[in-house]
Parts: structure tokens; sequence; C-alpha cells
């Protein structure tokens, strides 16, 4: 019976672990998803300089959470992030809109694939 406890203890453990790391992606990842957002709404309405402030507020708290996000998850896909930030930085200041919303259309995309790997579901547990 002892061995029983010890597993459901282990996996309790577990659970609140997953839990807490889901909600802590989601605290980091979704205010990044909504600055640029706003840094899109930016850019449609030629609002440059905002854009690019915004854009380079995303990339330096993608770059100061690197080493956690280097923890939870896969390299490729949180390198893949940093290095479309640059490139999106660098379209704010070119100013070319359509491939500024490509990459960051593309950057949500892999932003929500990182907070969706660890979202506490059924098939996340399998």
């Amino acid at each position: 019976m002892k061995h029983l406890w010890a597993a459901v203890a282990v996996l309790a453990i577990m659970l609140l672990v997953f839990s807490w790391n889901g909600a802590r992606l989601t605290n980091l990842i979704e205010p990044q998803q909504d600055t640029l957002d706003l840094a899109v709404q930016a850019a449609r309405t030629g609002e440059w300089e905002q854009t690019e402030k915004l854009t380079q507020q995303v990339a330096d708290h993608w770059k100061d959470s690197i080493s956690y996000l280097h923890l939870v998850q896969s390299h490729r896909d949180v390198d893949e992030v940093t290095i479309l930030l640059e490139e999106s930085l660098e379209y704010a200041q070119t100013q070319n809109i359509s491939t500024y919303c490509a990459i960051n259309a593309r950057i949500q995309g892999l932003m929500d694939g990182i907070r969706m790997m660890e979202k506490f579901s059924f098939e996340n547990l399998m």
C-alpha cells in the first residue's frame, strides 16, 4: 500500500509542476503576443516609431526569458522565435509592412505552439 501512495504522491507533484509551468508560460507569452498585436496595428496605421519600440520590447523580453524557455521547450522553436523577432525588428526599421506582418504572424503561431505544448490537457498527459 505504501508503494501506491508513493506513486500517487509522485503523480500529484508532477501534475502540480506541469500546471505551474503551463501557467508560467502563458503569463510569459500572452503579454508578448498582445504587444506584437499592438505593434502590427501601429504598423498598419503608419506609426513606425511605435511599431519599432513595441517590437523591441518583445524581443528584449523574449531574450530575458530565453534561459527558462530553453529548459522547458524545444530549443528549435525558441531559437526560431528569437531569429524571427530580430528579422521583424529589421522590417519595422525599414517600414516593410507586408513582410513585417507576415513575420509577426509566424511568430504568433510559434508562440501559440509553445503555449499549447504545456497546456494542461489529456492529450498532453499521454
